[in-house]
């Protein structure tokens, strides 16, 4: 008994000194050589005319009387919460096609340059005096924007028929 505990310590003894290196070397075959693909550099895109230099701005969409266009020029995600006013008086006034809060996602920047014009999943977004907008950061600081009262507060602003709204920090 104590000669197989012997031989077994010497073999574990032996067996945990041994190591093993294994390594690929690349074949030299012709045959097996992977196929070698041209790619364009970045600033070589397909389609692209002159690169290096910045593509212009595309067009704004064209204003949408009593629409809203939302320029978030923050350097946080924002959500803008439309709450339709309730009861409006007067024949003149139309209900809109929502009673109840909306609100849409923006990323940081997001509509920087030009705004983005809002819509609803149905139809066309129109202000009517009167809406509360108010907007506030996703990213959990605590930031918001607003209450702003549509055609009582200084903003939203009208200019060439829509309202707007630009967000700063």
């Amino acid at each position: 008994m104590i000669l197989a505990a012997l031989v077994g310590g010497v073999a574990a003894l032996l067996l945990s000194q041994l190591q093993f290196r294994v390594w690929l070397e690349p074949s030299t075959s012709d045959q097996e050589q992977l196929p070698i693909i041209n790619v364009n550099p970045p600033d070589s895109l397909p389609g692209q005319e002159n690169p290096g230099v910045p593509t212009p701005l595309p067009e704004p969409t064209p204003p949408v009387e009593n629409g809203l266009r939302v320029s978030n020029q923050t350097p946080y995600p924002l959500r803008v919460v439309l709450l339709p006013r309730q009861g409006a008086s007067g024949a003149s006034q139309t209900a809109p096609p929502f009673q109840d809060p909306v609100h849409w996602d923006f990323e940081p920047a997001e509509g920087r340059q030009q705004g983005l014009l809002l819509s609803l999943p149905e139809s066309e977004l129109r202000l009517i005096p009167g809406d509360v907008l108010v907007a506030f950061s996703l990213d959990g600081s605590r930031r918001y924007w607003g209450p702003y009262v549509v055609g009582e507060t200084p903003t939203p602003s009208q200019a060439g028929g829509e309202w707007r709204l630009i967000l700063t920090p």
